[in-house]
């Protein structure tokens, strides 16, 4: 992307990277570059082999997904006391902002062709419904409006639903003592279809229990290949980056009207004081932990635009606090979802990526 401090906006800046060195190279452990190797072959198989498409069938299926995983959240908020929804700070509609009326027409069609509502809304009217749309350095932009899309906090949502599994189906939610560092399967002598599964954490602590969910991220793959299933979870990192700005303004309601994209940055805000952006895909090995191991040119183009768009709102300092995020990918961007044949009680809920909260309701019913 070039200098990220000099860049004037004028292109939008790429979105993908890819640095084989830290999938392969010495950086790398011996089983993580077997799980590129393993995510590479079947990316390969499932989505270049299969064209265009291929690439529209995933698409359906990503749709009817997100359509489902709706129905599922109002379902879940019509039962709901009727502050609810304020307190998670819902909010639908989005605005995808294109540096060309090409672009917006194919981002229009597109949807259309998914069954999706949209439309071509001019400058004036795309402002009226979001005024920070005003800010944006792209000038002479087209913006195409998806008014079904819908926002909120998931963590508050996660949250109250927790509360209402204790109270309505006695389910208890308990915090294990540190990360979960091992799962140890525990065979019975008298009955090879019977077992148990043994959870050790960073530590110390341990329990077993009768049923297993692997849904822990990227390293979702790693519990899977010591427990010998690996070939049952093919996912990978895609490194991205989120910058969460912390605003001055009081009032009550989510400071942005409306989630909007732009430049393949991704902006919402679902509370009164914070806006978060996020963007960027980069295929560079397993989280390290260190800064030697993230590039700071992701994260400088990031901060470039929230100090562009957000900074005289700002009560910080932005530069300086975007951070590497790990997403969960799949091969085909369909997530990994069910049990695992090998082993009874074993499930797989894993391979979001970028979709956590638009797909996770709708596949966690399946």
């Amino acid at each position: 992307s070039g200098d990220a401090n000099n860049r004037d906006f004028s292109s939008a800046p790429p979105y993908f990277g890819f640095s084989p060195v830290r999938c392969l190279g010495w950086s790398a452990s011996w089983i993580e570059r077997q799980f590129f190797v393993t995510f590479l072959y079947h990316f390969v198989k499932t989505s270049i082999f299969t064209g265009e498409d291929g690439a529209k069938e995933r698409g359906k299926i990503l749709v009817q997904l997100a359509k489902a995983n709706r129905f599922a959240l109002n379902n879940y908020i019509h039962g709901c006391d009727k502050e609810f929804s304020k307190r998670i700070g819902l909010q639908e509609g989005f605005i995808s902002v294109h540096r060309t009326k090409e672009k917006a027409l194919h981002a229009l069609e597109e949807a259309k062709e998914y069954s999706e509502d949209a439309e071509l809304l001019s400058t004036a009217r795309a402002i009226e419904m979001e005024p920070k749309l005003a800010n944006l350095p792209i000038k002479d932009g087209y913006f195409v409006y998806r008014k079904h899309d819908q926002t909120a906090d998931c963590a508050e949502y996660i949250r109250n639903m927790i509360i209402s599994l204790s109270r309505q189906d006695g389910v208890s939610y308990e915090v294990t003592h540190g990360c979960v560092k091992d799962i140890q399967l525990l065979k019975s002598q008298n009955n090879k279809d019977h077992q148990r599964f043994k959870i050790i954490s960073s530590h110390g602590y341990e329990d077993e229990f009768d049923y297993v969910i692997l849904a822990a991220g990227v390293q979702t793959p790693v519990f899977a290949a010591n427990m010998k299933v690996g070939l049952a979870c093919p996912i990978y990192p895609l490194r991205g980056y989120s910058l969460t700005i912390f605003l001055k303004n009081e009032g009550l309601q989510p400071f942005l009207k409306k989630a909007m994209s732009f430049d393949n940055m991704y902006c919402t805000s679902v509370a009164p004081n914070m806006v978060r952006m996020a963007g960027f895909g980069e295929i560079a090995g397993f989280p390290k932990y260190n800064k030697t191991s993230v590039s700071r040119r992701g994260p400088m183009v990031l901060e470039k635009y929230g100090k562009y768009i957000f900074e005289q709102d700002s009560a910080i300092d932005i530069e300086g606090t975007a951070l590497p995020c790990y997403r969960p990918i799949t091969p085909d961007d369909i997530p990994v979802v069910g049990s695992v044949r090998k082993i009874p009680r074993l499930f797989v809920h894993c391979g979001h990526g970028t979709l956590g909260w638009t797909m996770s309701l709708a596949t966690a019913q399946c």
